[in-house]
């Protein structure tokens, strides 16, 4: 009976997780459709463009790794928001750390913001990761040294995702995503991708 109760909460929590973020895809979309039609009114504002920021593969081992083996399940990278940016994009997609795979050149969340895209999300991992957003160079330090004295911006932050899309609606020039692996036997590697909209002089 267990067992079917365990099944039965399992498959709620993954339709959950995908339907919530095809929402968030569609919810973003929207955005950046608004943003680059916001050129029509009588005012000749700037034109809103959409900048990648970047792609980037972070491996996080297991914690059994790192307790005995010396292994990192906190792993980071900075995120360089250009001055003019109004809103940015992420997408962070959980792979078992053997893979070696990419996006197809039209699966990036570049691509498919560009160009109005829908697409099912790609979630190949049962397992998840802790997603963490930091303005502070100390901050994201102490995360990745595996303090808990470390702040960061809970209403942005993800728990136990496997693969999640969203915006930040305000712009810092630092700022640093966080990934921790909290499962005890398997490292994971995560595809962080960063697409900004703004008003950029290149």
């Amino acid at each position: 009976m267990k067992k079917k109760i365990f099944l039965i909460c399992s498959l709620n929590l993954f339709i959950f997780n995908v339907a919530s973020s095809q929402n968030t895809l569609l919810e973003i979309l929207n955005i950046v459709a608004e943003g680059l039609n916001s050129n029509n009114n009588t005012y000749n504002a700037p034109v809103p463009t959409l900048k990648d920021l970047g792609t980037v593969k972070l491996d996080v081992n297991s914690t059994s790794n790192e307790f005995w083996s010396g292994g990192k399940s906190r792993n980071y990278c900075a995120v360089p928001v250009p001055e003019g940016t109004t809103k940015w994009f992420y997408r962070a997609t959980v792979l078992p750390i053997e893979s070696n795979y990419s996006y197809a050149s039209n699966e990036t969340l570049y691509y498919l913001l560009s160009n109005n895209k829908k697409v099912d999300l790609y979630a190949p991992s049962p397992y998840g990761v802790n997603i963490k957003f930091f303005n502070h160079s100390g901050e994201i330090e102490s995360f990745y040294q595996g303090l808990s004295t470390y702040k960061s911006y809970q209403q942005l932050n993800k728990t136990n995702t496997r693969t999640t899309l969203g915006t930040i609606d305000f712009y810092l020039p630092k700022f640093w995503i966080g990934v921790q692996n909290q499962n005890q036997t398997e490292g994971l590697k995560v595809i962080v991708e960063v697409v900004a909209l703004g008003n950029f002089n290149n």
